[in-house]
């Protein structure tokens, strides 16, 4: 409550635009802790006895749990109007601030304890802040926003009075109607007339503004003899005036001939700080015509200076003679003007008088007298209306201090704490039977504890001191204690003394198990509801308690269902137990050729039929007449083993075969149902396409299904693709590839290396080269084989493969040309020619490049088997043949000892096949 309170009277006091919320003060004092050290915030925590520690402490302990706010609407429920005796010395020295609030320490969730510690630096910075400072302020004088007004005298706006001498320059407004609608403006000339139609000079200078209206209505009525006439000042004329004196800007001003010396004033910016503004004289032609008093328009609410300025006046404005200052709890601090022998309390009176918790006993008045002699005085108000003052005195109104204070603090488990009137000889026991006079709940809180009090009082000692009584005792009148002002009284809840009574809920089954508040007349069925069910309760409760002679715990079970309403005593413990714990469930399972396999539980002559219901029955593959059971069993040994059981349904009747539990049912497919295999033939055959295998099929078959070779089939060059083969080399492959990759890593992550030569740059090159290469490549999964035209003689071979699903076999076309790949100087293709060796296709290649490898020349043959050249670089000892293509691999310079050439090497390699096997035989 307090930082609310101080935030908001900090913030106000620096804001004219609206209070901000105590979210926004709380956030800005947070962001900017030095708004703490501001002279506005120091003032507001010393006059409310806190520290820029509790502020802080306070915003701390927010971040996690919001202090208890009182907002302006609850403030009656935490204060009481505070009342003091009446017949004190001045009848108003002993007034308290009828809003004056006591904190109230329940605002925020803290236990409540009077004895908290305090440090010796925390007791000093209280007591300090109790301490009444003179703290001033710079005060200006109490008239000087009078003459900030920068309002212009509107004469148009303003109705002329009778007296107005009408003079050169004003202009009148003539309407004219009845049997005639017509309007003049008339300006007076400087012969003192106005020309008028029909009518001629008419001579108005010098009259006043009565006598020119009778005098022009006159005239028009000679003329205008049905008509009437209204007559108005539209215009004024301008006069010069004299400003002499104490003031800012002396001189002559032009004014509106409506002027007086308020306007004069106003435009002239005012008066110096030094000059009066209850002595102001105008004079016109040597004579004093008016004086002017402007404290009688700002206190008084007299009109003041209604005389019209006119042409030549001199107003004049003296040096203040008696200039006072009037500071602290009032309710205009300013320096104010006094005159003759006006005291102080006429002083106190011009500032608005004191504010409602200002003290009236020590008035402070500071003088200088004589320009020699510095005084104070303390003045009672009772005396301030016979203490004159004099120019240059100070007086500073101070606050009530603590000892004014003629109440008692109420604090704990009540509910309006707060400061209650305390009366002459008031004791505890009448105090608290007059709380009570409508009953208990009309002052205490629930939860009272009723056996324990303390009155802390501010002691004849200067020390506090704490006394403790039976609060039941008191009110009773069997104990009582004398109150004096100031005293704090400490009601406490049962939680500010002794932990929350409770009961404690355990088991799995529950939703939330752990403490429940416990109440009077709980019952074991109220603690396990609660806690909340989920599942299935046993009947069985066991409840432990300490509510023992020798409060040594104690465990008796219950049944729920009889014993449910068994009350419980504070502390104890109530353990409840899943059912399903308790009394085991044992399951049965099936799974195989059903619609849903599943496991449930076993119920008591479980038929397999309701096994069977219970997955939604066998499929259409099902073989019925095995259906398999695995059943467990003790032996004689008590080890668990297992047999099998057999079951023909189309001999039993599920209906009548009984299961037992953990039995385990198994039902199988049909042999052979639904498998299915396929190989795909292609390319030069006769009817190439998709084919259904049996199992032990041979390729030979499927061959001759496929009506054998066309005229056109390469048979040499045939390609025979197994899924199996395929996923073995991408792992291989993948395998390879990891193995160049990190070692590469470690390589390049060796300082040594990293220092190395261009060499080993190179070396780190050309294994990314591979390795980005061997990415855009997948292995085909071929398996080298060797057809013949014949398909007798091939049956006979080792050739003739027993198929497997997913085979391929791609029968190219006829190909009568060999395929130079790899570093030469042009990769191509050239015609077969029996003659040939490798050498000389590499020379139709236009040579080895500088980078091969000229010792690791392969020959891939048209059937996937592939040959290193031997015998040196032009070696003849390969037969080349049609389809077969010459691969000159990458030279490599091993340049450091990284194990990985061997890799490198059969990458290479695949990729000679794959692209042998897409560019020369163009099947894939």
């Amino acid at each position: 409550m307090f930082l609310r309170i101080l935030l908001l009277s900090f913030f106000l006091s620096l804001s004219l635009f609206g209070a901000p919320s105590i979210e926004q003060l709380k956030a800005a004092v947070i962001a900017d802790p030095s708004l703490l050290d501001t002279p506005q915030a120091q003032a507001e925590m010393k006059k409310r006895g806190i520290t820029k520690t509790d502020i802080n402490a306070k915003l701390n302990k927010n971040k996690d749990l919001d202090t208890k706010i009182i907002e302006a609407s609850d403030i009656q429920n935490n204060i009481d109007i505070v009342q003091t005796e009446e017949n004190n010395e001045t009848n108003t020295s002993e007034i308290l601030d009828q809003s004056t609030l006591v904190e109230d320490i329940n605002a925020s969730f803290d236990r409540l304890n009077p004895f908290t510690y305090k440090t010796s630096r925390e007791i000093r910075e209280e007591l300090s802040l109790k301490k009444q400072v003179l703290e001033k302020t710079k005060l200006t004088r109490y008239s000087e926003s009078f003459y900030a007004n920068k309002n212009n005298i509107d004469s148009s706006s303003l109705p002329t009075p009778d007296n107005y001498i009408i003079s050169t320059g004003d202009m009148l407004s003539v309407h004219i109607y009845g049997d005639r609608d017509d309007k003049y403006e008339l300006e007076v000339a400087n012969d003192g007339t106005v020309d008028i139609e029909y009518l001629g000079p008419i001579h108005l200078a010098g009259k006043s503004y009565k006598e020119a209206k009778s005098t022009l209505k006159s005239s028009l009525k000679h003329h205008f003899k049905m008509s009437s006439f209204k007559v108005s000042i539209s215009r004024y004329s301008s006069i010069q005036v004299t400003l002499i004196g104490d003031v800012k800007y002396p001189g002559i001003y032009n004014l509106s001939s409506f002027s007086t010396a308020k306007d004069l004033l106003i435009v002239s910016k005012g008066v110096r700080e030094s000059a009066s503004v209850r002595d102001i004289s105008i004079k016109r032609g040597g004579k004093t015509i008016a004086k002017l008093d402007f404290y009688d328009l700002l206190f008084n609410a007299k009109s003041v200076g209604g005389t019209l300025l006119k042409h030549g006046d001199i107003v004049v404005v003296k040096k203040a003679q008696k200039l006072v200052s009037i500071d602290g709890f009032v309710n205009n601090a300013a320096i104010f003007e006094l005159k003759g022998n006006e005291s102080l309390a006429k002083l106190i009176e011009y500032a608005g008088g004191m504010k409602a918790n200002a003290s009236s006993r020590h008035i402070k008045v500071d003088r200088y007298s004589k320009n020699s002699i510095f005084e104070t005085y303390s003045i009672a108000y009772a005396k301030a209306k016979n203490f004159v003052m004099q120019d240059g005195d100070k007086v500073f109104i101070y606050q009530l201090d603590a000892s004014a204070d003629k109440s008692i603090n109420v604090y704990g488990n009540v509910i309006r704490p707060g400061s209650y009137r305390l009366t002459a000889g008031l004791d505890l026991t009448s105090f608290l039977q007059t709380q009570l006079k409508e009953g208990a709940k009309h002052f205490f809180l629930p939860e009272t504890y009723f056996e324990y009090g303390i009155v802390k009082s501010y002691a004849k000692g200067l020390n506090f001191e704490t006394k403790s009584f039976n609060l039941k005792k008191v009110i009773e009148g069997k104990e009582n204690l004398k109150l004096y002002p100031q005293d704090e009284l400490y009601i406490f809840s049962k939680n500010d003394l002794h932990s929350s009574e409770y009961i404690t809920t355990k088991g799995d089954v529950l939703i939330e198990e752990g403490k429940l508040r416990f109440f009077e007349g709980m019952t074991i069925r109220d603690a396990i509801h609660g806690s909340g069910i989920d599942g299935i309760l046993d009947d069985k409760i066991s409840v432990t308690t300490i509510n023992t002679p020798d409060r040594m715990p104690s465990t008796t079970f219950y049944s729920l269902k009889n014993d449910g309403n068994t009350r419980l005593s504070v502390y104890d413990e109530v353990q409840v137990y899943d059912y399903y714990k308790t009394h085991l469930l044992q399951p049965v399972s099936i799974k195989g050729e059903v619609v849903k396999p599943t496991t449930v539980f076993y119920e008591k002559n479980m038929s397999l039929a309701k096994l069977l219901n219970a997955s939604g029955g066998t499929s259409i593959e099902a073989f019925l007449q095995k259906i398999e059971i695995v059943r467990y069993y003790i032996d004689e040994t008590s080890k668990r083993k297992k047999k099998l059981l057999t079951v023909n349904l189309n001999e039993v009747d599920s209906s009548t075969y009984f299961l037992k539990p953990y039995d385990e049912v198994t039902v199988y497919k049909i042999p052979n149902w639904g498998e299915k295999k396929t190989v795909v033939l292609q390319g030069q055959v006769r009817f190439p396409g998709t084919y259904t295998v049996s199992n032990g099929e041979k390729l030979s078959s499927v061959i001759e299904r496929a009506g054998g070779f066309t005229a056109e089939a390469f048979i040499e060059g045939a390609v025979f693709t197994r899924d199996s083969i395929r996923a073995q080399q991408v792992s291989n492959y993948n395998r390879a590839l990891l193995k160049i990759k990190r070692e590469l890593a470690v390589y390049n992550a060796m300082p040594a290396n990293a220092k190395r030569s261009i060499g080993s740059t190179a070396t780190s090159n050309t294994l990314n080269e591979v390795i980005v290469e061997a990415q855009k490549y997948e292995p085909l999964g071929r398996v080298s084989i060797k057809l013949t035209s014949d398909l007798e003689e091939f049956k006979k071979s080792q050739f003739d493969l027993v198929l497997k699903d997913k085979d391929t076999l791609t029968i190219p076309n006829q190909i009568d040309t060999v395929t130079v790949f790899g570093e030469v100087f042009n990769s191509s293709s050239f015609v077969y020619d029996s003659e040939l060796d490798a050498d000389e296709y590499i020379k139709m290649a236009s040579g080895l490049s500088r980078a091969a490898d000229e010792d690791s020349i392969y020959v891939i043959h048209a059937d996937g088997r592939s040959e290193l050249l031997s015998g040196g670089f032009f070696s003849a000892s390969v037969k080349i043949q049609k389809g077969d293509t010459i691969v000159v691999p990458l030279y490599i310079k091993e340049t450091n000892t990284l194990d990985i050439w061997d890799s490198v090497s059969r990458i290479l390699a695949s990729f000679a096949i794959t692209v042998a096997s897409l560019n020369t035989l163009g099947v894939i």
